[in-house]
């Protein structure tokens, strides 16, 4: 294999998940692991892995949310592997979305085989990021460790799930329901009060001004966006390139709509 293929290993049997482990080192594989489902959202979400592996001898209602969550979000192959698959575990797994259930039976050299056979076809991925930086925020992933502008910020376990999941999707908006069931649970879907405290615990800590953030940004009534420099600078830039064309002599008055485009009005249109 040609450079590290990065991979997400969700271990709920821990024999069985450190056996694993060793097995994808020894043949080149770079290994995350995680051994909750919030965990391995944030390696999914961060580390952009090229398939996910789930060492378990029981499945759950949570699992199976993560299995069918990173499914319809990413392409990325989901493999299970368990050390007592029995007929009604397999069973109940047909029904998931899953590339690959592997039994492993006695030394586990079979599984292997067909394991080895899955992943050969995946494409190398570069060594995951395992740290964020920028403007003065620094977030190491691996150590759960937050600095702003070189002071170290303390963040409760769920704070920085939130940010976690934030700022593995920058750019992009995140809906309210989505940082429910990736953070608290899919029981917790609704409770839109939780997602907007967190948001405002977060602002305190990391940002400037908190009551005009410029980095978790709310898209009200959907969710919200961890906002990096770059889509910073072309919002801003946008902005003033829609001042300058209402600025301009001749320019026909207009408004600015919700989702950022200048709308010009037709003066012909206009009541007197």
């Amino acid at each position: 294999m040609r450079g590290p293929t990065c991979l997400v290993l969700l271990g709920q049997h821990d024999p069985l998940a450190k056996r694993l482990e060793r097995w994808l080192l020894e043949r080149g594989f770079e290994v995350l692991r995680a051994e909750e489902c919030w965990e391995a959202y944030r390696c999914v979400y961060v580390s952009r892995p090229a398939a996910v592996l789930v060492a378990t001898d029981r499945l759950s209602r949570e699992l199976r949310d993560f299995v069918q969550t990173v499914k319809r979000m990413t392409a990325l192959p989901i493999f299970l592997v368990s050390a007592s698959a029995n007929a009604h575990l397999l069973q109940e797994a047909s029904t998931w979305p899953l590339d690959r259930c592997l039994p492993w039976q006695d030394d586990g050299s079979e599984a292997l085989c067909h394991l080895e056979e899955a992943l050969e076809g995946l494409a190398a991925t570069s060594v995951s990021q395992l740290t964020y930086e920028e403007e003065g925020l620094r977030i190491d992933f691996r150590s759960m460790s937050v600095l702003v502008d070189g002071t170290p910020v303390h963040l409760t376990p769920t704070e920085f799930r939130v940010l976690a999941l934030l700022v593995g999707r920058r750019g992009w908006v995140v809906t309210h329901d989505e940082i429910l069931a990736h953070v608290w649970g899919p029981e917790y879907v609704g409770d839109r009060g939780l997602v907007k405290l967190y948001i405002w615990y977060l602002r305190r800590k990391l940002e400037r001004d908190p009551t005009r953030p410029r980095r978790i940004l709310t898209r009200r009534g959907v969710g919200y966006m961890f906002c990096p420099r770059q889509v910073r600078q072309d919002r801003e830039g946008a902005s003033r390139q829609l001042e300058a064309t209402a600025a301009a002599p001749g320019a026909r008055g207009g408004v600015l709509a919700g989702d950022g485009r200048y709308l010009r009005q037709d003066s012909a249109a206009t009541p007197p």
